[in-house]
């Protein structure tokens, strides 16, 4: 999916790896990765944390973190 590689990419830009969000939001790497890959959901407050981590305006939330239909 086009927008987790978004997600992928704005980790890339910022410096941070998946080890690093999995820290902030008390999860291992793997989960990390899972929620980049669209095979884990994100629970609200760890998609804020993980924007306040990659500086994503909470506007833009959308675009990194797609609706599955």
């Amino acid at each position: 999916m086009l927008e987790l590689r978004k997600l992928k990419g704005r980790m890339r830009e910022n410096g941070v790896n998946g080890v690093q969000i999995a820290a902030m939001i008390g999860h291992n790497k793997d989960y990390v990765y899972a929620i980049c890959n669209g095979r884990a959901d994100p629970r609200l407050s760890e998609v804020y944390t993980i924007c306040q981590a990659l500086e994503i305006p909470l506007e833009e939330i959308p675009k990194y973190f797609p609706k599955e239909e």
